[in-house]
């Protein structure tokens, strides 16, 4: 060791407080035992250079932010230490070295996409986030990685707030390029740039959770789903009102229209003909009309066996007001159907409104059987703003009987 430098290794080992006080910032300070592990790892050494690269991890493990930041600026190879020294606290073994998670052969499942925010998260728990932080003419950039209980590392940069739109895409395009293979889920909320090219087709994607822009952006990420393949949930949601509403042909992809599950949370304007074409087991859409012609053509085609048979439910919020007593008419005409006074007494009103708290409970209710299968119940509301089909598992009520026992199904 040259007389010149300070003997680091023996104030280490000899658990020297002036030169942990001159050279190591309090908050930093290791204890007398991980000090003399460190020693012991280490040995004598007289360049940093003649280090291995796990002793050299050990020792950046002490350093602060901003000393590790101009050690990654030495070379590429301490750089690369660096970046790879992610450290954790734990109560029980003090400080640790993080631990090879493999993150390179991790696959990516979700990824959320949102207006300064952008996350992924791996088959493993493995999650790294990006948060744009625009002030004044510069835009800062918090980047997280965390696995839960295990670790939490975290850092930051500036760049030029004009610069902000394109760093934010680019980092999409390159985590869209790494799971392209792989991704299942997908969240977009953000407004993007339509001229912008995506590395390819995501032809795994199974669940789209998208915010309204415009149509552009709409099939800019419908065209990354496999139109062969259905989604198994596809939700759009966006606040505007009944007057202005969004044309259904927007989203109208065969990947939606295949969907298991649809939910639109947003007013649309939707034709009879592509509301038909909906196969979902789960619908939830808020139509601006819908004509009573439709809703029963549904009911008919899940009577006689036409539909999916894990159909769950179909509720449709209308503007115009539905006519309750002729669609309950025409109900009662063409198929078998058990009409049900439920605000009466002989009603278990708690089972009734545990399912159906969400609309108002107004209208007309019955219960209809299928075709092939008396056991098989449907339960229908219809109000002045709802028209309601759900497996609710109510048992079928013959003329108000209190004899006849209510079954429900556990939620």
């Amino acid at each position: 060791m040259s007389t010149e430098e300070p003997d680091f290794l023996g104030s280490i080992a000899n658990c020297d407080n002036d030169f942990f006080q001159k050279y190591v910032p309090i908050s930093m300070w290791p204890d007398k035992q991980q000090r003399q592990e460190m020693y012991k790892c280490i040995g004598g050494f007289e360049k940093w250079a003649e280090l291995n690269d796990d002793c050299k991890r050990h020792v950046i493990g002490f350093l602060n932010y901003w000393t590790r930041c101009n050690l990654s600026l030495c070379s590429k190879k301490d750089n690369e230490l660096v970046k790879n020294t992610i450290l954790f606290t734990s109560k029980e073994d003090g400080i640790r070295l993080k631990p090879d998670f493999n993150f390179e052969k991790q696959r990516i499942e979700t990824l959320y996409l949102l207006k300064s925010y952008i996350e992924l998260r791996t088959s493993d728990g493995f999650v790294r986030s990006w948060q744009f932080s625009a002030k004044g003419k510069v835009c800062r950039i918090f980047s997280k990685s965390y696995r839960e209980n295990v670790y939490t590392f975290s850092n930051s940069r500036t760049i030029s707030r004009e610069g902000m739109e394109q760093e934010v895409w680019n980092i999409a395009k390159r985590v869209l390029s790494k799971a392209r293979d792989d991704l299942c889920q997908v969240m977009i909320e953000g407004k993007w740039n339509p001229k912008n090219d995506l590395p390819a087709n995501l032809s795994n994607v199974k669940v789209v959770v998208m915010k309204y822009k415009s149509k552009e952006e709409c099939w800019f990420w419908l065209n990354i789903l496999d139109p062969k393949s259905a989604l198994d949930q596809f939700a759009l949601f966006y606040e505007n009102s009944p007057s202005h509403p969004v044309d259904f042909d927007h989203v109208a992809h065969p990947a939606v229209f295949a969907a298991k599950s649809v939910r639109i949370s947003t007013w649309v304007r939707i034709s009879d003909k592509q509301f038909l074409q909906l196969t979902a087991t789960k619908i939830y859409i808020m139509c601006v009309s819908m004509s009573s012609d439709v809703f029963l053509e549904v009911l008919r085609r899940w009577v006689c066996g036409e539909t999916d048979p894990d159909f769950s439910s179909l509720v449709v919020f209308t503007k115009e007001e539905n006519n309750r007593e002729t669609i309950h008419t025409e109900i009662s005409k063409r198929f078998n159907s058990i009409p049900y006074e439920y605000r009466s007494y002989q009603h278990p009103r708690y089972e009734f409104f545990r399912k159906f708290r969400q609309f108002r409970c107004d209208g007309v209710y019955c219960e209809v059987e299928k075709s092939d299968d008396p056991l098989c119940i449907v339960s229908v509301l219809i109000t002045t703003q709802n028209l309601v089909m759900m497996r609710t598992g109510f048992a079928c009520v013959r003329d108000g009987k209190p004899s006849i026992e209510y079954k429900f199904q556990e939620t």
